[in-house]
């Protein structure tokens, strides 16, 4: 919540996300619709509509705020080491996977590319500011700091998005995409 946020807006958002996310256990995203999340709130539409634009972007919010709780709640509180906080991205990267595959069963995967977009994106943003802060000493990502971002970041997505558990759990991906990436970084120790 915002520091000069109303709480009442604040309550009635939440009980939009939450009346959504159970419909979204009942219907595929496809066939939901605005009065169902607001019938199910126990709001009227305009009220839907002052909070969120429409079913799809409530959904892209969700999916950020996923992901970001996930990142918060993995991301060493303080550390030295450069390694520690990329280690953090990668394995939030599986476990929102892991939650996604277990959300997601192949019949409703119509959503998937609405998922993979913001996550990517996300992905990309946290690891810029991540190449920012700790590759700047050397030229090429020094002169390439977006480029050296979408690779990094496109390896995490990629190795993740094409999981579907292989008997693997998220602990053992996330620390295998970690090694291979800490090897395409080579000599920056990460």
């Amino acid at each position: 919540m915002a520091a000069n946020e109303d709480p009442r807006v604040t309550r009635t958002r939440e009980l939009i996300e939450r009346s959504f996310y159970d419909l979204l256990m009942e219907k595929k995203l496809d066939a939901l619709t605005i009065g169902d999340i607001a019938k199910r709130a126990r709001i009227n539409r305009a009220t839907f509509y002052a909070h969120f634009e429409d079913k799809y972007e409530l959904y892209r919010h969700m999916v950020r705020t996923t992901f970001e709780q996930i990142l918060y709640d993995n991301l060493p509180q303080q550390s030295e080491e450069p390694g520690a906080e990329l280690r953090a991205l990668v394995r939030s990267a599986c476990l929102f996977f892991e939650q996604l595959n277990a959300a997601c069963p192949p019949p409703d995967r119509q959503t998937r590319p609405l998922v993979e977009v913001q996550i990517q994106a996300q992905l990309n943003e946290y690891v810029l500011l991540w190449t920012l802060r700790n590759l700047n000493d050397d030229p090429a990502f020094r002169a390439y700091p977006e480029l050296a971002a979408k690779m990094i970041s496109w390896a995490i997505f990629g190795a993740g998005l094409d999981w579907d558990g292989d008997g693997l759990s998220a602990e053992i991906l996330s620390e295998r995409i970690y090694t291979v990436i800490e090897g395409m970084l080579g000599r920056h120790r990460v």
